[in-house]
């Protein structure tokens, strides 16, 4: 899967699948795509029908200077970086550690 089939809205979804925390590239039409900004959702804001339509993103322009805007999601681009890691379930957990000490096990018998 593309990273732009996994952030496109399926049938009629028009919640956004961009959270608070996350990572985006702020889209900016004056300067070349090459120098668009990276910058975080500090919070979401919902239109009259309850929908998400706009973020209040941080952006940070030099190492000090930090800017609070308002924007479209259309012009945020969500990287594959998320605010938490993805929660798996205990039995994958399970079988993954035990993979991994079969794994480190088998490394250092000599032959």
């Amino acid at each position: 899967m593309s990273l732009l089939d996994a952030y496109k809205p399926k049938g009629n979804q028009l919640a956004p699948f961009i959270k608070i925390n996350d990572t985006c590239i702020l889209k900016n039409e004056q300067v070349k795509q090459a120098f668009w900004k990276i910058c975080n959702v500090v919070e979401l804001i919902t239109g009259a029908d309850g929908s998400v339509r706009s973020a209040i993103v941080e952006v940070n322009f030099k190492e000090k200077d930090k800017a609070i805007l308002t924007r479209s999601l259309k012009y945020l681009f969500p990287l594959e970086i998320r605010s938490q890691p993805p929660q798996q379930d205990s039995q994958t957990t399970n079988q993954h550690a035990a993979t991994q000490s079969v794994f480190s096990a088998s490394r250092y018998v000599v032959q």
